[in-house]
């Protein structure tokens, strides 16, 4: 596995619907087909989330994951308090949960759920692009939250 000394983005939750026998295994070797025998520096890790001990019930052996999930995950939590500094709650145009004991679980999850959704789906990304992508899914993720809210809980 290549960048071995390299730390992979902790699992912090894993989803489990079916169960572990809806698949056999894969009859075609996946993981041949996009083996490099010379891995770039900045080639995304490789990991096996069965040796990882996450359900995974699929025929692809492996997923790829950006290893510059720590620069996203800085650059969330940045723009975050960048917005909370701005007294934006004040104005009513946060999320409810962020104006009340709730604030730090709501960060942590939505920091969360932005820099896995970068690192997952654009792993070959640089970390500049990695720090944008987690900010922009943070920013639809807080339109979203208070869009949702709607007028009837406007707080002004």
């Amino acid at each position: 596995m290549p960048h071995k000394e390299l730390p992979i983005r902790p699992l912090v939750r894993a989803f489990d619907p079916v169960g572990p026998d809806t698949l056999g295994p894969p009859d075609l070797d996946f993981a041949s087909l996009f083996r490099e025998r010379n891995v770039p520096e900045d080639a995304p890790l490789t990991l096996y989330p069965e040796q990882l001990g996450v359900p995974w019930h699929t025929s692809l052996p492996w997923v790829r994951q950006s290893k510059w999930w720590v620069q996203g995950e800085a650059a969330g939590r940045d723009l975050v308090n960048r917005i909370s500094a701005d007294k934006a709650s004040e104005r009513g145009t946060l999320p409810m949960e962020f104006m009340d004991e709730r604030r730090k679980g709501k960060i942590d999850e939505l920091v969360e759920d932005a820099v896995s959704c970068a690192v997952y789906l654009y792993p070959s990304s640089s970390p500049t692009r990695i720090e944008l992508l987690t900010q922009a899914l943070l920013l639809l993720f807080f339109h979203d939250d208070v869009m949702e809210r709607g007028a009837t809980q406007d707080v002004r």
